[in-house]
């Protein structure tokens, strides 16, 4: 007869053997595991991430997450993927519904932070459907106006409009963008009145303002850049924190007497919410790192992009707010309101 020690034992041995054959068979189909969590953390990214750009291809805002693609991609040692999936609303829904396993990242505008009140309903939340990541910069704009009106800087353009109230018109790359609710927030500064005339991009205002059609826009640096060089636009100030290398000559809005009118149009990078924290940590180190290289900032800056280094998910959520609460005064006052 077996000792009653004996049977605990080899009961015992028994309970250990399913036990090891449980986890083994836990392991090869992918159940999750107490552990596993942190254990894919750790090996992240272990194959290519996806980089949604909300954006066509071409413009400034794709070639920018283009450039920057690139360098993280070196950084992390996995191809990182460009999707292009136009219109801002479209692109952000898809990655809001997207897997929270940090390998579908969204490229985020500042439209990100103007359009809960820009649209009467979202098929997301700007703030509770998202993880702040990192933040990459700013894109630089600057105020040009046709050079036969009888101004020089920015404080005479402002006289110039309180003289005459409803008489001049503005143009901007569409209703909503940074180039039109730039101006209304310049409008709401300096108590003017100057019309708005929205266009399919800033390159046909760009046109009308050529031929003194409007008499001013708040444009990117790169897009107005050839035409100030060949003296065709005037540009008055720069609206961001510093003067631009592409337009060192150019004061900035500060500078110019209007310190008060900042408009700096943020690019971020966002994740799926509750992507777990050990990957956002994970991102955003990758994502300093890129941003630190020289070269990815000279190739940057020569599209009016002014990098930002250092950023962290608590920053990059706190700046995506603080632009929400700015904008949304702005955009109310215009009285737009997209159904």
């Amino acid at each position: 007869m077996q000792a009653p020690f004996a049977r605990v034992f080899e009961h015992r041995k028994n309970i250990d053997a399913l036990l090891r054959i449980a986890l083994a068979s836990a392991a090869l189909l992918g159940w999750p595991m107490g552990l596993s969590n942190p254990a894919r953390a750790q090996d992240y990214p272990d194959r290519p991430i996806t980089l949604v750009v909300p954006y066509g291809a071409g413009g400034s805002g794709d070639v920018t997450a283009r450039i920057f693609a690139d360098q993280l991609s070196k950084t992390i040692g996995q191809p990182i993927i460009i999707e292009n999936r136009p219109g801002i609303v479209n692109g952000t829904t898809f990655v809001a519904k997207s897997a929270p396993d940090g390998y579908r990242l969204l490229a985020t505008p500042l439209a990100h932070s103007v359009n809960p009140t820009l649209y009467k309903q979202l098929p997301y939340d700007s703030f509770k459907d998202f993880a702040p990541v990192a933040t990459l910069g700013y894109f630089n704009f600057v105020m040009v106006i046709d050079p036969k009106l009888p101004v020089t800087d920015l404080k005479s353009l402002i006289a110039l409009l309180r003289s005459a109230p409803g008489k001049y018109n503005y143009g901007s790359g569409g209703t909503g963008t940074t180039s039109h609710i730039g101006v209304e927030f310049f409008k709401t500064l300096t108590g003017t009145n100057i019309v708005h005339t929205p266009y399919r991009g800033d390159g046909q205002a760009i046109v009308d303002l050529l031929a003194s059609r409007i008499a001013l826009i708040l444009c990117s640096a790169p897009a107005c850049l050839p035409y100030i060089a060949q003296g065709a636009l005037r540009p008055l100030a720069i609206t961001s924190a510093h003067r631009s290398p592409l337009l060192p000559d150019v004061p900035t809005s500060a500078e110019a007497g209007l310190p008060e009118f900042k408009v700096m149009a943020y690019y971020a990078i966002q994740a799926p919410k509750d992507t777990p924290t050990p990957v956002l940590g994970a991102i955003n180190k990758a994502i300093n790192k890129s941003l630190s290289d020289e070269g990815l900032q000279g190739r940057l800056s020569k599209l009016g992009f002014e990098v930002e280094e250092g950023s962290t998910p608590a920053s990059t959520a706190k700046l995506i707010g603080d632009e929400a609460a700015k904008w949304a005064p702005i955009v109310k006052s215009t009285g737009l309101l997209i159904e």
